[in-house]
């Protein structure tokens, strides 16, 4: 999960998963670029997308994190679009921006009662293209955006370590702007094409609108009912629990209390999904995708780092099949190498796109303005880090929850950090080929020792050494991007 800067919360990858060149489909993404820069306007293709109501899940796995007083604000606009394609904006960029607001880091907390999944399948296995766009549609109750031209999952087909085309699908609050959704959905389609495709994926984001947030807990509860036999009012209980850290309707409040205080605060995760065969986030308001909000400046960009930094969860649950919450759990092992290899593969992909002219570009025109920089970004990252460990007194291994080094730029950044040493020393194909390959059958230690060729005792000695470097020998091993 993950607060705006940082978040948590698995296998197959689509494209070169954190290597350091261009796959073909960003070069032919930045041909594409070049042409979308040459037209003066957006365009906006009606067409039609499938949006079934019935939605949504509670939560299990991975949770946010603190939880606000509940306040209630008004949003800014909604919009009545009926059908929009969400196409990248064709502005260039040249300005700068602040660097994304507070930060706070989540909390690998976990929830919910097991529940089994046996619903009747309606889909069958498609094997198209991820899209390059979302389309959106206002649903009156929610809004609703998922891939042009892809078909959406129904029912509820167990796809857990398989990668399809099926489109993920971003489910936003009715009192949102129906383009702040279709950042949400593109920036999923970008990691899908990065990583492979990993649904079903169920990503919603919820307002500052009270109604709004009790309308999307109920489109989540219809599917749930429907799909995976769960009692909607249980599921509406559940999901609107407050004073709750990881309830559906506590990300309203938080965010409803967030902008009462100007604060571009955020809180997101990945919640689970396994016992409902799909993965299940809820977020927040993420503010730089609609600059419209009186909470700073914060840059749409770092908000589309935060949503790779949460499909890439996805990936990591991907990896490992059981319906055990427990085993689960212990596979996502250390909260170091969970949540800094996702945030390190979102920094990547980040900062790849923005070599590629691509990022910016396809936001959408009411997004906060600033381009990313993936060496600034992993800078302040190693620096933060540093000084986590040196007034905590502690490394890697004391980043756990309750752990000395318990605070978020221990483990988020320094996680990140550990994992572009790995990457330097053992070469970018090893985290998902080696290590999440086989780690539905192996235990986390063995499949670390597997990929890098140590225990991971032997790793926190030797990344301690790494650390007492001089800042100039720690940046060059970066990837050139």
């Amino acid at each position: 999960m993950k607060k705006v800067g940082l978040l948590v919360c698995l296998l197959l990858v689509a494209s070169a998963c954190g290597g350091a060149s261009d796959s073909d489909d960003l070069a032919a993404l930045r041909v594409e670029n070049e042409m979308l820069k040459s037209q003066t306007t957006t365009t906006v293709a009606p067409t039609t997308t499938v949006a079934p109501t019935t939605t949504v899940a509670p939560t299990t796995t991975v949770a946010p994190i603190t939880t606000v007083a509940p306040t209630t604000s008004v949003a800014p606009t909604t919009t009545a679009v009926s059908t929009t394609t969400v196409a990248p904006t064709t502005t260039a960029v040249s300005t700068t921006t602040v660097a994304p607001t507070t930060t706070t880091a989540p909390a690998t907390t976990t929830s919910v009662a097991p529940i089994t999944t046996v619903a009747p399948t309606t889909t069958i296995p498609y094997s198209g293209p991820v899209s390059e766009f979302a389309v959106c549609t206002n649903e009156g109750t929610h809004i609703q955006c998922s891939g042009d031209g892809m078909p959406v999952v129904e029912g509820a087909p167990d796809l857990y370590g398989k990668v399809n085309s099926f489109s993920p699908e971003a489910l936003c609050a009715s009192d949102l702007d129906i383009r702040l959704c279709g950042d949400v959905a593109n920036a999923l389609l970008w990691a899908a094409k990065e990583w492979g495709n990993v649904g079903a994926i169920e990503y919603y984001v919820m307002g500052v609108e009270e109604s709004a947030a009790d309308s999307l807990i109920e489109v989540f509860c219809n599917r749930r009912d429907e799909r995976n036999n769960w009692s909607r009012s249980e599921c509406i209980n559940r999901s609107s629990e407050l004073p709750s850290e990881f309830s559906m309707k506590s990300y309203h409040t938080n965010s409803a209390a967030w902008l009462a205080e100007g604060s571009a605060a955020g809180t997101m995760g990945h919640n689970g999904g396994r016992e409902w065969n799909m993965h299940n986030f809820t977020s927040s308001v993420p503010w730089g995708f609609d600059s419209s909000y009186d909470v700073g400046s914060p840059p749409g960009t770092q908000d589309q780092q935060t949503v790779f930094h949460e499909y890439f969860h996805a990936v990591q649950h991907n990896s490992h099949l059981s319906y055990d919450w427990d085993e689960r759990d212990r596979k996502m092992w250390h909260r170091w190498f969970a949540e800094g290899s996702a945030d390190y593969m979102a920094a990547l992909l980040a900062g790849r796109l923005t070599s590629a002219g691509l990022l910016e570009s396809r936001l959408s025109e009411i997004a906060g303005k600033g381009a990313y920089e993936f060496v600034n970004e992993m800078t302040e990252k190693l620096n933060r880090a540093k000084a986590d460990f040196i007034n905590c007194g502690g490394n890697l291994g004391d980043t756990g929850r309750g752990g000395k080094c318990d605070t978020g730029d221990a483990a988020y950044s320094g996680g990140a950090w550990a994992h572009v040493y790995l990457e330097d020393k053992h070469g970018d194909d090893v985290l998902m080929d080696v290590f999440y390959a086989n780690l539905d059958a192996m235990e986390p230690e063995d499949a670390f020792a597997l990929a890098y060729g140590q225990t991971v005792e032997e790793f926190y000695v030797e990344f301690e050494q790494f650390l007492s470097l001089p800042l100039s020998q720690q940046l060059s091993i970066l990837p050139s991007i």
